[in-house]
Order: C-alpha cells, then sequence, then structure tokens
C-alpha cells in the first residue's frame, strides 16, 4: 500500500485525510470512544481492554480450526474445535460467566465494545461451529439473547453471511 510500511496491519481506516488508524482493534477503540462505548471511566476502559485483548487471544487460539476449514479437512476442523472448545474457549467463558454475575452488561452499567465484542464472538461460534456449546453457560446464553433481540441489532444479526472464516 503506498504510504504505509509493509508490515502494516489491515483494516486501515483515514479520518477526514488528517488521521490514519491501523488495525482493527485501534478502529474498534476509536469508535468506541467516539459512541460512548468504551466505558464511562479509566477503570471500566481497562477492563473493556481486558476483554478484547482475551478475544483476541481467542481468535488466534482458533487459527488449527480456520486452517482446517481452508483446506476443506471438516474432521480435522471438527477435532480442532473440540480441543479449543476445552482447553481455550470453557475457560473463558467460566470468567465472562463470573464477570457477568447478575449484571446486565460484561463492564459498567450499559452496553459496551465488550459487550458486542463478547456476543459477536459467542454468537458466531455458535452459527459456524456449534449451535449447543452455549448450553453449558446459561448467563452468557441469555445475554446474547438479550442482545440479539434488541430492535437495532435483530435486523443485523438476522443479515449476517454464515461464515466460518
Amino acid at each position: 500500500m503506498a504510504g504505509f510500511n509493509d508490515d502494516t496491519k489491515l483494516p486501515v481506516m483515514k479520518i477526514n485525510d488528517t488521521r490514519t488508524i491501523i488495525g482493527v482493534i485501534d478502529i474498534c477503540r476509536h469508535i468506541a470512544l467516539q459512541y460512548g462505548l468504551y466505558g464511562s471511566s479509566s477503570g471500566d476502559q481497562e477492563e473493556v481492554d481486558k476483554v478484547i485483548q482475551k478475544l483476541e487471544e481467542l481468535n488466534t487460539a482458533m487459527n488449527p480450526i480456520l486452517r482446517a476449514t481452508l483446506t476443506k479437512n471438516y474432521d480435522a476442523r471438527k477435532e480442532c474445535w473440540n480441543v479449543f472448545k476445552e482447553e481455550s474457549l470453557f475457560p473463558l467463558l467460566r470468567e465472562y460467566e463470573e464477570l457477568l454475575g447478575e449484571q446486565k452488561f460484561m463492564i459498567g452499567d450499559r452496553y459496551s465494545w465488550a459487550d458486542i465484542a463478547v456476543v459477536e464472538f459467542l454468537t458466531r461460534c455458535q452459527q459456524c461451529y456449534d449451535s449447543f456449546y452455549l448450553a453449558h453457560f446459561e448467563r452468557l446464553r441469555t445475554f446474547c439473547q438479550t442482545f440479539e433481540s434488541l430492535p437495532h441489532i435483530r435486523p443485523y444479526i438476522q443479515g449476517r453471511v454464515d461464515s466460518f472464516i
């Protein structure tokens, strides 16, 4: 890309030709700040960042599943999913269940980037790999269902394309 280093991460967001934001996390952080989705205090923002960092680690841990999918080795994909689920996903979901507790939101007293990212990740896994895995996590399952039923979210969820990648 002209004007960028060879190791520049995609995507890239240009704002009014005055600012360039590189990478999905930094772009999402910018949008979250702009729309009041990054918590109401520096403590909330730190907690949001922790949730996002753990989701990024999960995305990395999914690489074997994605490789198996790309090579159309569906037996390997199923095996990789089961290993991922037990070794990486379920331990984190137990943490998220505890973090959520009886609260309506992951962090603070309103929806945040953390809520959106968690719901997107969990429902994408549910849609693409295992429609029943959230049965083990009642709070998170209810949390996802509540979020997905919001009137301004429902059209996005209903129109989301099925994709393993």
